[in-house]
């Protein structure tokens, strides 16, 4: 990771542990991280800052949609938007819910043309995927990006929860929709706002493209990816 170096705009903030309750709050969420360039960034605004973490807290872990669909729209959205800080800290934990090189590297590779290959994303992944691509780049998502995804969210119910009736197998699909939407919106907020005050200095970077990445030329001349 490189290192994070000051915004060219504002300096963080770092109260002390004990001086400043929202900074206080933060640190518990954070854990053993403390308070990160971001929430220095944040705490010029302390009441925003506020709002800022109990919303994160929420999207972060207490959604229901997996975490490596959830990490995957969220690396979408940083890619798209230049946001090296976002990425750069989303990756390990991308990792950390199952995705591997193969599957961050199509996330980073935001000019080639979706859906990618198959065999690398599993079909609520390819559809996840797209839906973030499209409500980032565009906001308005094709009616067949949105029926694509809700199609494999309703599947993804039935697999996991099984005796519901088809009124409920609806309701949790439309609450899994809907949490994808918020994934998706939330982390365009986070990356335009990591962009536009330069947090920890990287706003100039290129987003990294996935590390220790080794490639593997097949005879038809297409690449595999392996960890």
């Amino acid at each position: 990771m490189p290192a994070e170096k000051q915004s060219r705009w504002i300096p963080g903030r770092y109260p002390p542990p004990g001086t400043s309750p929202i900074g206080d709050a933060i640190r518990k969420r954070r854990g053993e991280r403390g308070i990160t360039a971001l929430d220095a960034a944040l705490l010029h605004a302390p009441p925003i800052a506020e709002g800022w973490n109990t919303l994160l807290g929420a999207v972060r872990t207490n959604g229901s949609i997996g975490g490596d669909v959830r990490e995957l729209m969220i690396l979408r959205v940083a890619a798209i938007n230049g946001a090296a800080y976002e990425w750069i800290h989303h990756e390990p934990v991308g990792r950390q819910h199952g995705l591997t090189t193969a599957q961050l590297y199509i996330i980073r590779d935001i000019g080639a043309p979706l859906p990618p290959a198959q065999g690398i994303l599993n079909p609520l992944q390819t559809t996840a995927l797209a839906f973030a691509d499209a409500s980032t780049r565009n906001v308005k998502v094709p009616d067949s990006v949105t029926e694509a995804l809700r199609d494999e969210l309703r599947k993804w119910v039935l697999k996991e929860h099984s005796g519901l009736t088809e009124e409920e197998v609806k309701d949790k699909t439309d609450d899994l929709f809907v949490e994808a939407g918020l994934v998706v919106a939330t982390y365009n907020m986070v990356s335009r706002f990591l962009v536009a005050v330069d947090v920890a200095g990287f706003s100039r970077e290129d987003v990294p493209w996935p590390l220790d990445r080794v490639e593997v030329c097949c005879s038809s001349g297409t690449r595999n990816f392996k960890d």
